[in-house]
């Protein structure tokens, strides 16, 4: 994510044990910034009929409060404990655990690696790594189809699944965050105009900013 301190603190509220629904947003705020950048995928059943003309919005209010989706840029992912979906509360007394996770994408989005986290209250501000799964390059529909066991689970744990790619989506998506321009590097630039180092400097125009795919 551009921003990972946002998440950082949910991450810290889930650990103390509050129910806390993550969403993710384009926060576009004119007309030439890009919407749906990211977006957040809701559990609602028929009433969306793949139009969205019959969406039930109270479904959707109920499907937002119980977190019973995921947040994305691009890749869909979908993830499930003992076959209970996101949102869901999982009680399993012999602390073992079946994880079912499935990953699509479009052709032009990147999916290189699922990241399985398990935090709570043992864990600290990020919860740690339980499980690294590398995907296989491919521009099918379908990325990942993959089940794991986890076992000795402490109760009051949580599980977040998180989707990466590697490759940029542009042009599908513009390049984000311009690096800030700071007055020594400015007076280095002006110094340039004189025949002091190099007239561009850090300036000349790099493909550092892209977006890149992440789900969770």
């Amino acid at each position: 994510p551009a921003f990972p301190g946002a998440q950082d603190d949910w991450f810290t509220l889930l650990g103390q044990g509050k129910k806390v629904v993550a969403t993710g947003n384009s926060d576009s705020h004119s007309a030439g910034a890009e919407a749906g950048l990211p977006r957040t995928y809701l559990e609602v059943g028929d009433s969306a009929n793949g139009s969205m003309i019959a969406l039930d919005v109270d479904k959707a209010m109920d499907a937002l409060r119980a977190g019973h989706g995921f947040v994305t840029n691009g890749p869909l992912v979908y993830a499930f404990i003992d076959e209970q979906g996101p949102g869901s509360t999982v009680v399993n007394a012999n602390g073992v655990f079946r994880m079912r996770i499935k990953v699509e994408a479009a052709p032009w989005v990147d999916v290189t690696k699922v990241v399985v986290r398990r935090g709570g209250k043992d864990q600290g501000k990020r919860p740690e790594i339980a499980a690294t799964i590398d995907v296989p390059p491919s521009t099918e529909t379908l990325r990942l189809e993959h089940t794991q066991l986890f076992t000795g689970v402490p109760d009051d744990s949580f599980f977040v699944v998180e989707v990466y790619g590697e490759k940029s989506m542009w042009p599908v998506f513009s390049p984000y965050e311009i690096p800030s321009l700071q007055i020594s590097d400015a007076v280095g630039v002006i110094g340039g105009s004189f025949g002091f180092g190099s007239t561009y400097g850090k300036y000349e125009p790099q493909q550092a900013q892209f977006v890149k795919p992440y789900a969770f």
